[in-house]
């Protein structure tokens, strides 16, 4: 047992705490899906005495964050995980002081749905379009994909120069996008797309194009 002394409302009083006692869960999403990340706070307890303090994340799939810090007392902390399968999770805190004594935090529950993945190939463009090959990779549906075309040349703006939503893409499919909006220019741009989906992680991919006044001649694969 580990004496302390307690500021309380009416004064100080005496009291004592375990040397691996319960305390406060760490907070943050309760809800997820399969490939996207997650942070998570907590908040060190003041109550504890000691003023550094390590600690480590239990995410409940077999993975630890290792022990991070050290931090003082009352020092809102956190940390991130994605989780590769669906499931039920709950999310503990390892609290450690310079001492060694060790405290663990209720558990956090996440219940984890099953995620889509999206991927980007194939930009391509000739005469003034731009375009790209959106595919689900993933073992769901992807629903609600909104898909975004930006150009830039040097360090200068990069104006969007298409964009577009698709309802539904079944697992294993693709869909073709391209621009609707001339490309006129000379020399070396950057070409950026974008993807996001409603229960997909958002990617982004950047590529290379030789452009010759309206014509694309040549995209960096």
């Amino acid at each position: 047992m580990i004496g302390i002394l307690i500021i309380s409302g009416v004064g100080i009083v005496s009291g004592e705490i375990a040397s691996n006692p319960t305390i406060d869960s760490p907070y943050g999403p309760s809800m997820g899906y399969v490939g996207l990340n997650y942070t998570f706070y907590f908040i060190i307890p003041f109550e504890i005495p000691g003023s550094d303090f390590i600690i480590n994340w239990c995410w409940d799939d077999g993975n630890y964050s290792g022990w991070l810090g050290p931090y003082q007392s009352f020092t809102i902390v956190n940390a991130s995980h994605t989780w590769s399968q669906v499931g039920e999770y709950e999310i503990r805190v390892m609290l450690r002081d310079i001492n060694g004594a060790s405290y663990n935090s209720d558990p956090w529950a996440i219940h984890i749905f099953p995620g889509t993945i999206l991927n980007i190939s194939n930009i391509s463009g000739f005469f003034w379009k731009i375009g790209f090959e959106i595919t689900n990779i993933g073992q769901n549906n992807a629903t609600n994909i909104t898909w975004k075309i930006h150009t830039q040349k040097g360090a200068g703006a990069s104006p969007l120069f298409g964009q577009g939503n698709i309802s539904v893409l079944p697992p294993r499919e693709h869909k073709y996008v391209n621009t609707i909006r001339p490309l006129f220019g000379f020399g070396v741009y950057q070409v950026i797309t974008n993807v996001i989906g409603e229960n997909a992680p958002p990617i982004e991919k950047r590529t290379k194009a030789f452009v010759f006044g309206f014509f694309i001649l040549h995209i960096q694969k």
